[in-house]
């Protein structure tokens, strides 16, 4: 969809601009009707390297409430392909030439392109009046987002989904753009800004297919952003916890069965396991004997969890699994005490964010075919 501003000289006509043209000598981008009767300029202040304007590429649109300054650049890698398949950054460093990637050489090739198609296709619905015959980019787009400028011919024949990479990207902080609020933590702030200074990140394919879940696909694309109290997010991460246990007894209890059928296990055994993997604190263990957790993740989950349930137990347990089920119980049903003491309250806040990364990784890595 082409930029279309209000003409308010003929009876207030909106005017679509989809001809785009760069003045080299001005630095300015001219925008165009069908017609040619109206055009207006954009400002473009970075350094100008046009080299990449000819090759495809596709932008989405984020929010990030703790990695937005306009030195929170990063290039984007695809862990598989391990390449890198595009950059993410603040939209004000298209309006500037004042930071610290001004002169990156491969940088200035993505932003050209991407500046170009941003005024090329816009899916913004700001009113604007078509006045003045300078403007900026942000009078089009919204002064927060953050872009993601991927190269499709990077990825060659290999099929990207966004979606696919939501927990990703959630893991630096990183929600899908839309009109809703993007609540502030501040205990999410201190473990998203420790990817600060890093000069990449690297993204994975998630192994569950989100687009088949409407409710994990809600919760990236809507849920995780603007929930505004972490107690209301524990409880939509568990839920989490309860889906992936379903799918992971549905495929432990395949297996035991297949092992039945060829001999390789005996009727009391069957019985005996399949009562195992019925219990709810198994079948969390069970499902974490199938992902890949970060150790400096588990080490600092494990540490706050052991924290607060020391307060309510003599002896908390010491499996990163049985310590998610004492928590959540604890929650469930003590949270009124938890309350009394705000030193408590604070660590199950962290905790909380902790699992949403914990989540993230086992979304991402979660793999029902190991066995038992």
């Amino acid at each position: 969809m082409a930029i279309s501003l209000i003409n308010e000289t003929v009876e207030n006509k909106r005017v679509e601009f989809p001809i785009v043209e760069f003045d080299l000598k001005e630095s300015l981008f001219l925008l165009k009707s069908s017609d040619e009767l109206f055009q207006f300029a954009v400002e473009y202040k970075p350094k100008i390297d046009q080299s990449f304007e000819s090759k495809d590429f596709e932008i989405f649109f984020f929010s990030n409430q703790y990695l937005n300054a306009e030195n929170d650049v990063f290039e984007i890698y695809e862990k598989e392909l391990n390449k890198r398949i595009g950059w993410v950054f603040p939209i004000q460093v298209l309006e500037s030439n004042e930071n610290d990637f001004c002169d990156n050489i491969y940088f200035n090739k993505y932003k050209y392109s991407a500046f170009k198609k941003l005024l090329s296709e816009n899916p913004t619905k700001k009113q604007i009046h078509f006045g003045e015959s300078l403007f900026h980019l942000t009078d089009f787009y919204h002064e927060n987002i953050i872009v993601f400028v991927l190269s499709k011919e990077t990825l060659g024949d290999n099929i990207f989904s966004i979606l696919s990479y939501l927990p990703s990207f959630s893991n630096y902080g990183y929600y899908v753009w839309n009109e809703g609020h993007h609540q502030f933590f501040a205990e999410q702030q201190s473990i998203a800004l420790k990817k600060r200074g890093q000069k990449r990140i690297t993204i994975q394919k998630s192994n569950l297919d989100i687009s088949q879940n409407q409710f994990l696909s809600d919760l990236y694309n809507k849920h995780l952003k603007s929930i505004n109290h972490f107690l209301l997010k524990f409880y939509f991460l568990y839920q989490v916890i309860e889906y992936l246990m379903e799918e992971n007894f549905d495929s432990d209890f395949s297996f035991l069965v297949d092992e039945y059928r060829n001999d390789k296990l005996s009727k009391n055994d069957l019985k005996e396991r399949i009562n195992s993997i019925t219990k709810e604190r198994k079948s969390i263990s069970s499902l974490f004997d199938k992902v890949t957790i970060g150790n400096d993740l588990k080490v600092d989950f494990i540490r706050d969890c052991k924290l607060l349930l020391d307060n309510f137990y003599s002896s908390p347990p010491n499996l990163i699994g049985d310590l998610l089920y004492d928590t959540r119980n604890l929650v469930v049903h003590r949270y009124r005490e938890i309350m009394k003491d705000e030193n408590n309250v604070r660590t199950l806040e962290l905790i909380t964010h902790q699992l949403e990364l914990i989540i993230n990784d086992l979304i991402i890595s979660y793999s029902p075919q190991q066995a038992l």
